[in-house]
């Protein structure tokens, strides 16, 4: 069975051959793991549908955000002010943001958030 947007329908049999329930597999579920749903089902209360309202949301600012476009923060990464040195007692990447008082030329605060966001994501990738 086809559903809207490409997505597969699955049966699954039971013992007199038929289904108990659909399944439907999902591209955004390919890259998440038991414990990021898990977040998202404890932020929200443990509400089912509230955890998936969130997690789709998420997913679709991740698309449109990740990965970052360079030409937009390259100041900001040049500046410095956000960079991760060293680690913690458990191993865990220590970052550090200095809040440099912006110049006049230099406002854009967007610009600093994709930087951040960046940086972060370089030192995720390389855990």
């Amino acid at each position: 069975q086809q559903l809207p947007s490409g997505q597969q329908s699955q049966k699954n049999i039971s013992t007199n051959n038929k289904p108990l329930y659909d399944t439907v597999d999902v591209p955004v579920l390919r890259n998440a793991s038991r414990s990021d749903l898990r977040r998202f089902l404890i932020a929200s209360d443990r509400d089912l549908r509230s955890a998936a309202v969130r997690f789709v949301e998420s997913c679709a600012w991740r698309g449109v955000t990740f990965p970052v476009d360079l030409r937009a923060c390259r100041v900001e990464l040049q500046s410095g002010q956000f960079f991760q040195q060293g680690r913690d007692k458990k191993g865990r990447p220590v970052f550090y943001f200095r809040n440099m008082c912006l110049g006049p030329w230099r406002k854009d605060i967007d610009a600093t958030v994709f930087a951040v966001l960046h940086r972060l994501e370089e030192s995720f990738r390389e855990l």
